[in-house]
């Protein structure tokens, strides 16, 4: 397995905590994810949608990186095809809800306008932008 680095920061932050994976093994996508999250996060619909919303706009700057595509038919392609498939009735594919017994420590609460700044900060153009 190729596994991606961890942040550079992560073995001293106090404040970090691992949300998900995802993996491509054997043309499936496999994902594990933390959904049990400490209590402020688990509301508030910006984060999830910051965070949904970073991770493709990293994908659309890794498939522009490794194509010729322009940036914008990406963008479009990609999200008029999420749009589609969040709409679909296939909600989760495959696999269980596993509860774990380990409780993770508090995160902060989130800011979403500090979560929204580093956008501009690492190049990446939001929606809303346009």
């Amino acid at each position: 397995m190729r596994a991606l680095d961890l942040p550079s920061d992560f073995p001293t932050s106090k404040e970090c905590q691992e949300l998900f994976r995802a993996w491509i093994d054997r043309g499936k996508i496999s994902i594990s994810i933390c959904h049990d999250l400490p209590s402020d996060w688990r509301i508030p619909e910006e984060s999830w949608a910051m965070l949904l919303s970073d991770i493709f706009h990293h994908v659309i700057e890794g498939i522009v990186a490794a194509t010729t595509h322009p940036r914008e038919d990406v963008l479009h392609r990609i999200f008029h095809a999420f749009e589609i498939a969040v709409k679909s009735k296939r909600e989760c594919r495959a696999g269980i809800t596993k509860e774990f017994t380990d409780s993770f420590r508090e995160l902060p609460t989130p800011d979403i306008v500090v979560m929204r700044l580093p956008w501009k900060w690492l190049g990446f153009l939001s929606l809303r932008d346009r």
